[in-house]
């Protein structure tokens, strides 16, 4: 496990370094840096920056990863004020990527090892594939399910960067923000990011231009725009509450227990029906009132009257509405319907990637939105419909069955499959001096991942359904098990009012550690004996207000806990893989259900009463 994250960014830095020797001397030198434990907290970057006399003399960081085990190498993170990193990245032979996914990504709360040298003012980009997420921190990470052409991608991209960065003069590089998009694979655009707003403005200034030239020749009325940008503002309206209405659906139904399914193919074509749906029941509307160029009108002054917001609340993304209103004015001169084929055609290609992105990225709760953006980069179309006018409501009709038949396929299809499995695993926990108990545990990232599979529970001879370890607040199926693992030692070296130190051994081994602390306590501060870097807490998987430590790769540790509350009980556990107690349930795992995170663990913990 663990070919694409990241074996593949391990291999594509050995692969780079092979080529660049080849290549010969550049006018940078080239460090290339493999570092651990960055699910654990960054521990190798930060280690690196924080203690390795290296750091001090690296200027730009190129960081390969990936979240999936498929799917194009994304250009989909750049640092602040670096336009020399963009201009390296348009020297990729087949660029994939966005101002626009930096610009969300920035927003997230994720990390990567990158995010230890940003954080420190470095210059960076950060390369990763993230489709195929049903493989990502499961078994199935492996050779046979990651896609070769993934992996080529990532390293041609790596080794472009490197390249091209390698050649730039470091001590005075290009600075500034830039707007950037790729154009399906073939070369990215890019522009300063000063530039956004006043060419959104200018955009819907040459936009209101043409609309007035229109009504002057009668070929437009007053009357006629404000009708068409209320059917763009219907179609884009009732294309995201038929987004909302077949998630609902679906999702009351059953199919969608988890963001990733089996076969959303089904799900897919339904919001893309009624996004189309929605598009006709607005030409459907203006059929008798509006003619084709007062309706491409209306819809270049809505998506021009959009962009000046976007431009303003996110440069990033401006271009989304920008570019394609820029080049329907520049061939309005040609024809009324050359301009709407062109900002048809601009607006599919600029927003493709968008609407192909959102579900591998967000699942299925990005269902809504799929209906929407597909609706904004259909809708430059639909003045070509008015053409045919009067079918648009039969189509509309039409389309919305077809919606909802898909949507009746989505809640009828199994969500979970051998090549998209829930993730499952088997906790065995002991608490000492007890009998230990085995629990079925079908969460990822403190989510739940549908109903325990039937075949484990009755495997398991469940006893009934409650938390696996005391300090959760999540209920799993429960039964018993045989163990025998011991509870880690623990000392109390101190015990003050607000502060306790703690001296903690496990009597087994084990690679992990943990401490939690109750909500009562209050823990604001811990110092650990040889910490590499400064712990941080965890909330996953521990009731509301508890807070939680985690050491790896330490059985032994001495660490101090400062709280503002009161002291309470704390738990000290420590955590092995595998669960060998619960053997019949593992076995009884079907073959639609995989192991994930950690997977299967023996925890065995103790109470501490300060």
């Amino acid at each position: 496990p663990g070919a694409s994250d990241d074996g593949a960014g391990a291999a594509t830095v050995l692969e780079v370094a092979r080529a660049l020797a080849a290549i010969g001397p550049q006018r940078n030198d080239v460090l290339f840096l493999l570092v651990e434990g960055e699910e654990l907290g960054l521990l190798g970057a930060e280690a690196f920056v924080r203690d390795d006399p290296a750091a001090r003399d690296v200027r730009v960081v190129i960081n390969v990863e990936a979240r999936g085990s498929r799917g194009a190498a994304s250009l989909f993170q750049i640092s602040r004020d670096s336009r020399f990193v963009v201009d390296a990245a348009a020297t990729l032979e087949r660029p994939v990527g966005s101002s626009l996914f930096a610009a969300v990504y920035e927003r997230m709360p994720n990390d990567t090892d990158l995010s230890a040298f940003l954080a420190r003012g470095y210059a960076g980009m950060n390369f990763a594939f993230s489709e195929g997420v049903e493989h990502y921190h499961t078994a199935l990470d492996d050779l046979a399910h990651q896609d070769p052409r993934s992996v080529q991608h990532l390293g041609d991209s790596a080794l472009s960067a490197v390249v091209a960065v390698a050649g730039v003069d470091l001590r005075s590089p290009p600075r500034g923000e830039t707007v950037f998009f790729d154009v399906l694979a073939f070369a990215v655009v890019r522009y300063p990011a000063g530039w956004a707003f006043p060419l959104s403005l200018g955009a819907l200034a040459s936009v209101a231009a043409l609309a007035a030239l229109a009504i002057r020749a009668r070929r437009a009325t007053l009357g006629e725009l404000g009708l068409g940008v209320a059917s763009w503002l219907l179609a884009v309206v009732l294309a995201s509450v038929l987004g909302v209405a077949v998630y609902a659906s679906a999702h009351v139904a059953g199919a969608l227990p988890v963001p990733w399914i089996a076969r959303p193919a089904a799900l897919l074509f339904a919001l893309i029906a009624a996004a189309l749906a929605a598009i006709m029941a607005s030409v459907a509307v203006g059929r008798r009132m509006l003619r084709l160029e007062s309706f491409a009108l209306a819809i270049g002054l809505a998506h021009a009257l959009v962009g000046v917001a976007l431009a303003r609340v996110l440069p990033g993304g401006s271009y989304l509405l920008l570019v394609p209103v820029v080049v329907a004015c520049a061939a309005a001169p040609v024809s009324p319907r050359v301009a709407v084929a062109l900002f048809g055609l601009c607006q599919v290609v600029v927003w493709i990637v968008v609407v192909r992105s959102l579900y591998p990225a967000l699942g299925s709760m990005a269902a809504p939105a799929v209906a929407l953006t597909a609706a904004l980069m259909l809708i430059p179309f639909a003045p070509l419909l008015l053409e045919v006018a009067a079918l648009a409501r039969g189509f509309s009709l039409a389309l919305a069955a077809f919606a909802a038949i898909a949507t009746l396929i989505a809640a009828w299809s199994r969500p979970f499959s051998a090549a998209v499995p829930q993730r499952v695993n088997v906790v065995v926990a002991r608490e000492d001096g007890k009998p230990a108990r085995a629990g079925i545990d079908p969460t990822w990232g403190g989510q739940p991942w549908g109903a325990p599979p039937a075949a484990m529970v009755a495997a398991l001879g469940a006893q009934g359904s409650e938390p696996i370890v005391p300090w959760r607040d999540d209920a799993q199926p429960i039964g018993a098990a045989e163990s025998d693992a011991v509870a880690p030692e623990v000392t109390i070296v101190t015990a003050e009012p607000r502060r306790l130190r703690l001296r903690i051994r496990s009597r087994r081994d084990a690679p992990t550690l943990y401490v939690i602390a109750p909500a009562a306590a209050n823990l604001a501060h811990v110092e650990v004996e040889g910490a590499v870097g400064t712990p941080t807490f965890f909330r996953r998987f521990v009731a509301a207000g508890a807070r939680g430590i985690r050491f790896d790769g330490m059985a032994e540790v001495e660490v101090t806990l400062s709280f503002a509350g009161s002291a309470g009980e704390f738990f000290v556990a420590d955590a092995t893989y595998g669960a060998p107690a619960a053997a019949g349930v593992i076995a009884a795992r079907p073959v639609s259900a995989v192991a994930t995170q950690d997977g299967d663990v023996t925890i065995a913990y103790r109470r501490i009463r300060p």
